[in-house]
């Protein structure tokens, strides 16, 4: 994993090569939240995706297959331009390293069954007919 220095500023671009892919960043101050454009090799995969902090920037499998990205933020805060650098992270992982994150099944809770053990009786009664 690697950490991508981004300016302080709210609104952005940068380029940056990794693993021999070019990267084009555009960051943008959106009304309550960062966005981002993101281009590999000169070929735009992503316009005007929220950044959520540590949530995959390109939040589709069959778009990361050359590595992604990650805004990690201190206690989970909303990405804000003013924490860039400071408390907030911009890191790249690449294909091999997000191969080898294990996740966890996902555990379902048991939901007991729904009965009803009482008689119900709806006395709403809708009358159909000429008026």
């Amino acid at each position: 994993m690697r950490i991508i220095d981004i300016a302080i500023t709210a609104n952005q671009s940068f380029s940056v090569t990794l693993d021999g892919n070019r990267w084009d960043f555009v960051i943008k101050q959106a009304v309550t939240s960062m966005i981002a454009d993101v281009t590999l090799n000169d070929v735009l995969i992503l316009s005007g995706i929220r950044i959520v902090a540590g949530t995959p920037i390109i939040p589709y499998e069959y778009l990361h297959d050359e590595g992604n990205f990650l805004l990690l933020t201190e206690n989970d805060d909303i990405p804000y331009w003013e924490q860039f650098g400071i408390g907030q992270q911009l890191v790249y992982a690449s294909f091999e390293e997000i191969q080898l994150i294990e996740t966890p099944p996902i555990q379902w809770p048991v939901i007991p069954p729904f009965v009803i053990s009482v008689l119900v009786i709806n006395p709403l009664a809708i009358v159909l007919g000429d008026s």
